[in-house]
């Protein structure tokens, strides 16, 4: 979880005991908010529904078109949130306790709530967007018997006229087993999916047209489509290591 290093302010713009900066300073200061506000409302909006449940007891589904939130503000006591459940929109101050010294301290203090939240919810603060197919040769070859063994199932006296000529005792072979095959290798490769990769796509809030392209490719797969989500799963906690090692 990446925040943008702002420029820092002791002072709030809301408290009414500190003096305002002079102009091209609050210049400075509204763009390094700005910046803080797009950057978590684009790429970390899972951690702001993390914020809104863990901090305000608020809780939204993520999934739902009819829920949303929005980070709108960001001082150095405080962050407000804006939600809409059910078609009903609410504003909500969370406290930053301890105040931030600046807004350059925004970045730790925000990657560490987010750390916070997920593992209170025994979720990744991290989500995964993206699919990544399995690139190993295996994959290649799992897809290519996969697809052939369906192919026969559903139309097993095509295979007569393409492999009788060259080679009668596999293409009896495929004839007799491809069906067992293809169920066996349905089931198991559904078994993979409910076994291995369904609680880790849970985790790291995989939902919609994502979760089925991963689902589609370990029914076609098997073991090489997940161990593929394993290895992101794996850069991610690297990436989290190492920010704990530089930020204690």
């Amino acid at each position: 979880m990446e925040i943008p290093r702002v420029l820092s302010h002791a002072g709030s713009l809301t408290n009414p005991h500190v003096p305002p900066p002079p102009l091209p300073s609050r210049q400075l200061l509204m763009s390094a908010k700005a910046r803080i506000l797009e950057h978590m409302n684009k790429d970390h909006m899972v951690s702001l529904y993390d914020f809104l449940a863990y901090y305000e007891g608020i809780k939204l589904d993520y999934s739902n078109p009819s829920h949303s939130v929005e980070l709108v503000d960001v001082e150095l006591d405080h962050i407000t949130l804006n939600y809409i459940k059910n078609g009903h929109s609410k504003t909500i101050v969370t406290p930053l306790d301890p105040p931030l010294k600046s807004l350059g301290e925004a970045r730790v203090r925000f990657v560490k709530m987010a750390f916070e939240a997920a593992d209170a919810f025994q979720v990744s603060p991290y989500q995964i967007k993206s699919f990544h197919p399995p690139a190993q040769p295996i994959s290649g070859i799992i897809a290519s018997l996969f697809g052939t063994c369906a192919f026969v199932a559903l139309s097993p006296r095509s295979v007569g006229r393409i492999l009788q000529r060259r080679s009668p005792h596999l293409a009896h072979f495929i004839r007799q087993n491809a069906r067992r095959i293809f169920v066996a290798t349905i089931i198991i490769h559904l078994l993979e999916y409910f076994l291995f990769l369904r609680a880790k796509l849970d985790k790291f809030r995989v939902y919609g047209a994502l979760r089925l392209k991963w689902f589609l490719s370990t029914m076609s797969v098997g073991f090489p489509a997940w161990r593929r989500f394993d290895q992101e799963i794996h850069r991610l906690s690297t990436v989290r290591l190492k920010f704990e090692a530089e930020n204690p």
